[in-house]
């Protein structure tokens, strides 16, 4: 897979469980890519799990990875550590919902 891949589809992954979350608390959401706000909008219980380092990683590839020519390529290790900024998301807040009450 090649990098800019790999970071786009790892924003989309965090994305969706952020807004996962919001939607299994009942929190209204709008149509948005934000991450920074989307994890703004979490209770403060879910958003302890949910680093804002991790946040940080993801956010350049949302654009980036549609847009290629804004941003250059992303390599291998950059790529890495987006799929895990996002894994490290997608699993805290699936422990903390499918795990709570």
């Amino acid at each position: 897979m090649p990098p800019r891949l790999a970071t786009f589809l790892a924003h989309l992954a965090a994305e969706k469980a952020l807004k996962g979350a919001l939607i299994a608390r009942g929190i209204a959401i709008r149509k948005i890519h934000d991450l920074v706000e989307l994890q703004s909008s979490l209770t403060s219980a879910d958003a302890e799990f949910v680093s804002s380092a991790d946040v940080d990683v993801l956010v350049p590839w949302s654009i980036a990875g549609r847009y290629p020519a804004d941003v250059g390529d992303a390599d291998r290790e950059t790529a890495l550590s987006t799929v895990e900024a996002a894994s490290r998301i997608v699993e805290g807040l699936a422990l903390r919902i499918l795990g709570a009450d």
